[in-house]
């Protein structure tokens, strides 16, 4: 990837998340600044008011070549305040919030890539008997958000892949459901 953008409310795990890029030479960028309200400002605005610190730049080990990673780049906090860094920019999003990342999906969809598309990787806990249910749920909800926020409706949302993760509680299961999202292609 040329860049990941890592997005966590968590502080611990943004903390781990830092340790394990310095200890795999990994450079990152790591955005600092409070809640923005969108209706207040546009996006350039609200770029200019956050901060970033550089974090760690890999330099060559002795003797080794240097290795060659693309960039990662840390939103600590909502990732409803961050969106405008990287809308329309993503070909791969995981809405890892459980049990339900529901509340994510819009700006799953907002970041996808709207000339290429890409995958949504939905988690979610789910019932024992409901598993179909729930896709069609999904399918259904993700076309509207593609019309709401894309203006095409057109978009072709394919389920690839859902894996049975693990046990949540009796009877509930957390699953990860990969969608393919890709827009309608025109010939001219």
């Amino acid at each position: 990837a040329k860049t990941v953008h890592a997005c966590e409310w968590n502080p611990w795990s943004v903390q781990g998340l830092l340790q394990g890029a310095i200890k795999n030479e990994v450079s990152y960028n790591i955005y600092h600044g409070g809640a923005i309200d969108s209706a207040e400002q546009d996006s350039k605005d609200q770029r200019s008011k956050q901060s970033f610190e550089l974090g760690h730049v890999p330099r060559p080990s002795h003797g080794k070549k240097p290795k060659e990673y693309g960039q990662l780049v840390v939103y600590p906090g909502d990732n409803s305040q961050w969106i405008s860094f990287f809308e329309n920019q993503a070909h791969h999003i995981n809405l890892g919030l459980i049990p339900s990342a529901e509340p994510g999906w819009v700006l799953g969809v907002r970041a996808l890539c709207p000339k290429e598309g890409g995958y949504l990787h939905v988690h979610h806990n789910i019932r024992v008997g409901e598993e179909e249910t729930f896709k069609s749920y999904l399918l259904k909800s993700l076309h509207e958000l593609f019309a709401n926020w894309k203006q095409d409706s057109s978009w072709s949302l394919n389920i690839r892949h859902m894996e049975n993760v693990k046990s949540f509680a009796p009877m509930v299961f957390h699953y990860v459901v990969d969608v393919e999202c890709r827009p309608q292609i025109t010939l001219s």
